[in-house]
């Protein structure tokens, strides 16, 4: 076993690694490595395990690598290797984790079908990189765990419902692809799905009710792609989750209500969603980052009145929300809001404020004007009166740093 793990580690990969011939483990990550693979480490037959990820590696991945057939883990993640997936990785077949996560590799799609369905195969970590093509005749192993093919160009509308028989899988990301299709209900199989990751594609229909039975999801990622329908009480089961991202869709009803004390982040911008802000809301005790704004805004919902103002939900602003133990963030801009600001509590731990394009009215409470952590605080396009002349803490230019205490009032009617 060699393990250079962290260990400061410069120049290349020495082609003399193969005089190590009974050498199993090979440990060379997270150092300062350059230059390309050597071809003579397949000369390192009983190797079974290579890793030598958040290295400055280039250069192409040596055919020879794929003739390794005891090898059972490669991670190669974190680097700047090119070319193709050799098609000799096909042979590798007691593979169990595979890595090549952000380099700028491609590959047959016949290639990555078969290492997708090795039989003992926990991960298929292949995010990040220039892979294209679809998977609509692979067999995935029933084994896999952990499953990443994020940001690349993968397309195709079958993936979902191949990946439905994956009863052991606790990820799934897909984000940042062309995939197309709609979410099946047999997705409601993959019970111990941890993390649950579609956004950035071209998904369209409505979400199925089937995915109440995901009561492991910890985070779930739909944003940015055509889905429809009424949400309101797809998360009422799911009460781990931490992380919750659904906007730039076409959502209509109400919010979702959501019963996990876990979350941290919900974000539900750009959808065609109806009704008022709840005081169910308040409940999130974990809550760091809020934000709804445009609740009502997708283009896809869009519309004016006679008076020229585009869809809104209107209603008031739970004050509660200013009182959060943990929130930091809060954005509800664009909502057609018609609440008075109210005053913020001296434990408020908000470092960022967007209130903007709603119909605020009434003055800024001195506990606002005064507190000496807002980062930014955006009430431009209101109708708030009164003056200004308590806020000596706030920059009123919109062009310096956010961590210089900015604040944006146009299009009120200000003074001071």
């Amino acid at each position: 076993m060699l393990h250079f793990y962290l260990c400061r580690l410069e120049g290349t990969i020495p082609t003399e690694i193969s005089v190590f011939p009974r050498l199993s483990h090979l440990e060379l990550g997270g150092n300062y490595l350059n230059g390309s693979i050597p071809s003579e480490i397949a000369n390192l037959g009983v190797l079974t395990y290579i890793a030598c990820g958040l290295n400055s590696i280039d250069g192409t991945i040596p055919v020879g690598i794929g003739l390794m057939t005891n090898l059972e883990f490669i991670g190669f993640s974190y680097n700047n290797i090119q070319g193709s997936v050799p098609s000799s990785f096909t042979n590798l077949i007691k593979m169990e984790f595979f890595s090549i996560r952000y380099n700028q590799l491609s590959a047959a799609q016949e290639t990555l079908d078969a290492i997708a369905s090795f039989p003992r195969l926990v991960a298929f970590l292949v995010n990040t990189n220039n892979f294209a093509g679809n998977f609509e005749n692979a067999l995935f192993a029933s084994s896999l765990k952990l499953l990443r093919l994020s940001d690349n160009y993968f397309s195709g509308d079958m993936l979902l419902s191949k990946v439905c028989t994956l009863s052991q899988l606790d990820e799934l990301s897909i984000y940042n692809n062309l995939f197309s299709g709609s979410v099946p209900s047999c997705i409601g199989n993959l019970s111990k799905l941890v993390i649950l990751d579609l956004g950035y594609n071209y998904l369209r229909g409505t979400i199925p009710s089937s995915m109440k039975q995901l009561v492991s999801l910890e985070r779930i990622e739909l944003q940015t792609n055509l889905f429809t329908g009424n949400i309101a009480d797809v998360f009422l089961t799911h009460t781990l989750l931490s992380t919750v991202v659904f906007s730039d869709n076409r959502f209509t009803g109400n919010l979702p209500t959501l019963n996990t004390s876990a979350l941290i982040v919900l974000v539900a911008t750009k959808n065609c969603f109806s009704g008022t802000l709840s005081t169910s809301l308040c409940s999130l005790s974990s809550l760091r980052t809020l934000a709804l704004s445009g609740l009502a805004s997708s283009s896809h919902c869009r519309s004016s009145n006679w008076l020229g103002f585009t869809r809104s939900i209107g209603g008031d602003i739970p004050f509660c929300l200013f009182n959060m133990p943990s929130l930091e963030q809060l954005y509800v801009s664009g909502n057609g809001i018609q609440s008075k600001l109210s005053e913020l509590p001296v434990t408020s731990n908000l470092e960022n404020i967007s209130l903007s394009y709603n119909r605020l009215s009434g003055s800024i409470p001195l506990s606002i004007q005064q507190k000496h952590d807002i980062f930014m605080l955006d009430l431009s396009f209101n109708r708030l009166l009164g003056t200004i002349e308590g806020m000596t803490n706030y920059s009123f230019n919109s062009n310096v740093s956010i961590r210089t205490n900015t604040v944006l009032v146009e299009a009120n009617q200000l003074s001071g």
